[in-house]
């Protein structure tokens, strides 16, 4: 769990650089829940972005200012490594491409 707190401590330092409004949302899946990063306007377009592995949502923030004015922005954190999103059962993750494109097909379809 301390392990866990230090992880946290260092994405929540991270997410400073990105816009004041930005939400945590989190939704849930078969493999246990996903962490996104969500800022920019209701009313614009969305725009998924899926950070490289072992890093995090928030490893987008260099690049935020010129999508803000077009597009609602939609950063998640993959499941499965470390960041914020959680296995429910370690076993249990997208083992495979198409595993991973019909979980993040699923999740925006949630999103709307």
């Amino acid at each position: 769990e301390d392990i866990k707190t230090e992880l946290y401590t260092i994405y929540d330092k991270n997410v400073k650089y990105w816009p004041e409004n930005t939400e945590d949302l989190y939704l849930d899946t078969k493999y246990g829940k996903v962490h996104i990063l969500v800022c920019g306007k209701k009313e614009n377009p969305p725009l998924m972005m899926i950070h490289a592995a072992s890093m995090g949502a928030h490893s987008w923030a260099e690049n935020l200012a010129p999508l803000l004015e077009h597009y609602r922005i939609y950063s998640f954190d993959n499941i499965g490594e470390g960041n914020k999103s959680e296995l429910s059962d370690i076993e249990i993750y997208p083992k495979d491409g198409k595993e991973l494109a019909d979980l993040y097909a699923s999740l925006a379809d949630k999103l709307g």
